[in-house]
């Protein structure tokens, strides 16, 4: 079976898990590259507690949700340490540090809608069907059967070509989906960069189908290009301008004051915009 739901009972102890987007050979992908810099910091801030893994193809990240959920049980941090140096954090949670996928304005609204989700895997420069990528529609195509999360893909024509690389993909995904249902964490943060409000509907149907609290935000995550780098969460403008956004405190009312969306060089961000449920 599954954890408990997040109104239930806390799972006990206490960990951090991020799993970080890749990229191909050859590829430059400042973001990726600083996202890495930056897990790699807070790992060696927190010590035990704090995992770090990859993102890549979803047969891999099925797994890799796996191993660090099995590892993730075992831990314990202390309120001390979650609230110091991850945010204020509590339970198991697993971030999500990677791209969240740019709009084309041109597409019709329902496909700008379906293209909600996260990068797994850049393999090109630029946009490619070639990269890993786990959208709406993927999700859309799935459904929860006796405590586990498995594709739902009856009527579909398997004999078209273009729908049999979909529902592929949509069972490929919905492992992935299912591995985080049934493993410790009760607490998803999607620290993807994007566009304004690119992750809602994503983080609606993720939450319901992980069974999980699903942080995120409206406007996009920045990472720094300094080094050593930090997270912010804003709107870029002109130049060099900067809106810095605020957000609701981890597990706050939202009658609670809102914080800056700004991490340090080694610990999380303090809180999130959204969060579902």
């Amino acid at each position: 079976m599954g954890k408990k739901a997040a109104t239930s009972a806390p799972v006990p102890g206490a960990s951090v898990t991020f799993l970080s987007g890749t990229r191909g050979p050859g590829v430059k992908d400042d973001f990726l590259d600083m996202a890495a810099k930056w897990v790699a910091a807070i790992k060696k801030n927190v010590g035990a507690g704090a995992i770090v893994g990859k993102l890549g193809e979803a047969a891999t990240v099925a797994t890799t949700i796996d191993t660090t959920g099995n590892q993730a049980a075992k831990e314990n941090l202390d309120t001390a340490t979650l609230d110091a140096k991850l945010g204020g954090l509590r339970g198991h949670t697993l971030v999500f540090v990677t791209h969240g996928l740019d709009v084309d304005p041109k597409a019709p609204k329902d496909e700008q809608l379906n293209t909600q989700g996260l990068l797994f895997h850049n393999m090109t420069v630029g946009r490619s069907s070639s990269d890993v990528v786990m959208m709406k529609m993927h999700l859309d195509r799935m459904k929860v059967d006796n405590d586990h999360v498995i594709a739902d893909v009856a009527g579909l024509d398997l004999t078209d070509k273009e729908t049999k690389s979909f529902v592929d993909d949509v069972k490929a995904f919905a492992r992935v989906v299912d591995a985080l249902r049934q493993a410790v964490f009760q607490h998803v943060y999607l620290a993807a960069c994007g566009t304004k409000g690119r992750l809602t509907e994503f983080a609606k149907l993720l939450q319901t189908l992980a069974n999980v609290t699903v942080f995120f935000n409206t406007e996009a995550i920045f990472l720094s290009d300094k080094d050593p780098t930090f997270a912010e969460v804003g709107i870029k403008g002109s130049g060099s301008s900067f809106t810095l956004s605020k957000g609701l405190p981890f597990f706050a009312p939202t009658t609670a004051a809102t914080v800056p969306l700004r991490s340090g060089t080694d610990t999380f961000l303090p809180g999130s915009m959204e969060r579902a449920p």
